[in-house]
């Protein structure tokens, strides 16, 4: 009896695993009758231009996955793809082997606008295979001539760059040039974060040739709208630097923004440096080196952040990151007079009651994202029912925890209630994590008919 059962299960698996196969390749002959109609019935031209479209969606960093999937799909669409010089636009070089194919796009893109995205970590190059040494700096200098003698056609560029002198010798390589269309700048230096400031400066300056027995001229290209600088300590002459290399600035990010030597009573003192008028958003990781800033000042040791001496008159958008949800940053010292600012984004760093004066300065902010720092924010100190409500003008808020756990959202429901209530807002959005929503949405019945809970799970930072 239990070898014809056992007969009768291994027969039905069989049966399964045949029915598994045979649905497989039905899928596959599915799949390709699919494409062969697709291919009967759409010219090369307008495969072309849909592949163009879609990749004209994705981020740069994205395009070299795209066109792999592109290829992949079958023998017709690879050839298309690969004749199709406007879709081959992104140089991709993260190690040695990256170079040859970089070599072959630069060949495909001909006068295409290029997005160019370099790793030039020669420590890290020689760990992974083991070259002699001049092989190593070889390879270096051939990313930076190949990138360099196409500087002048570059959209997008993101430098990955591993020391100070990695960034002299490109530095060299590209302050002849000018980089007319570019757009979009990436730089970050690992060990030295002056030398960001001084490529910044070699990168987006165009030098002309003055008449006979003058000096020649350097001219800031406005092309540039986004600007991001990893690991740097800018101080005051360098901010002035930055704004002035970038005239038409509209998005600048600064992750792991550090404390820096100058002394913070000083920095407070300094003349203050104004952003451009077209600078629109602000993402700046403030570092736990900020959390001993009045620890230096109360004791005569020096150290200062240059930000209480810049002002952004017509900043809409400011992202503050912390290192963890307990960070203090002190909203008020480190930005002040943001009389345009209508969302702010706080991830990983504590709020308080102590901020509501520069919430109350923010006349125009209507929405405040709160992204993993649950724990350590609160708006009130939750003793007095008739707390003032320091965001006059709020009509959304985003709460966002990737830690699980039990969270109390009473102070935020209470925040939704009075901004309709007591401020006459006529559609309140609250949108939380998956995990929160079932606590959030507790809070309201019937009678909060102007306030509306939704599910948000995407949140990434640093814009």
């Amino acid at each position: 009896m239990g070898r014809k059962c056992k007969g009768k299960k291994q027969n039905a698996v069989s049966k399964a695993l045949k029915f598994m196969s045979w649905g497989s390749k039905n899928r596959q002959a599915t799949r390709s009758t699919a494409i062969s109609r697709i291919n009967e019935r759409l010219p090369n031209e307008l495969l072309v231009y849909i592949f163009t479209t879609a990749i004209s969606s994705l981020l740069p960093k994205e395009h070299r996955s795209f066109l792999a999937l592109v290829c992949s799909v079958c023998g017709h669409w690879r050839d298309v793809a690969i004749e199709a010089s406007e879709l081959w636009t992104t140089i991709y070089i993260h190690s040695p082997g990256h170079i040859s194919s970089a070599e072959l796009f630069l060949e495909r893109s001909r006068a295409q606008l290029l997005d160019v995205d370099i790793q030039v970590y020669l420590g890290l190059w020689s760990w992974s295979w083991n070259p002699p040494v001049t092989s190593i700096a070889q390879r270096g200098l051939r990313v930076m001539g190949l990138t360099s003698d196409h500087l002048w056609r570059t959209r997008t560029l993101s430098l990955g760059l591993n020391d100070a002198e990695d960034a002299e010798k490109l530095s060299a390589w590209y302050r002849p040039l000018s980089a007319l269309h570019l757009v979009s700048l990436s730089i970050y230096i690992k060990q030295d974060s002056r030398s960001a400031i001084i490529l910044l400066d070699s990168i987006c300056s165009i030098r002309s040739s003055g008449s006979e027995g003058s000096p020649s001229n350097t001219i800031p290209i406005s092309s540039l709208t986004r600007l991001e600088l990893a690991f740097v300590r800018p101080e005051h002459e360098d901010i002035r630097r930055i704004f002035a290399c970038c005239p038409s600035l509209e998005t600048l990010i600064l992750p792991k923004l550090c404390h820096i030597p100058g002394g913070i009573r000083h920095g407070k003192n300094k003349s203050i440096v104004t952003a451009p008028s077209s600078l629109r958003s602000l993402a700046v990781h403030i570092d736990f080196t900020h959390e001993f800033e009045y620890f230096f000042a109360a004791r005569s040791f020096d150290g200062y952040c240059v930000f209480p001496a810049l002002r952004f008159p017509n900043l809409e958008y400011l992202e503050v990151l912390g290192d963890h949800s307990s960070s203090k940053v002190d909203l008020r010292g480190h930005f002040e007079d943001l009389p345009k600012l209508k969302i702010l984004r706080l991830q990983q760093c504590s709020v308080s009651p102590a901020d509501a004066q520069f919430f109350c300065s923010l006349k125009l902010l209507n929405r405040l994202e709160l992204v993993d720092n649950l724990e350590d924010a609160a708006w009130s100190d939750g003793r007095s029912r008739n707390a003032s409500f320091p965001f006059p003008h709020l009509t959304s808020i985003l709460i966002s925890e990737k830690r699980r756990g039990s969270y109390n959202m009473s102070q935020w429901a209470r925040l939704a209630q009075l901004a309709v209530n007591d401020c006459g807002c006529t559609q309140f959005s609250i949108e939380v994590t998956t995990q929160l929503y079932g606590t959030m949405a507790q809070y309201f019945g019937p009678q909060d008919e102007h306030i509306r809970v939704e599910v948000n799970d995407h949140s990434s930072g640093l814009l």
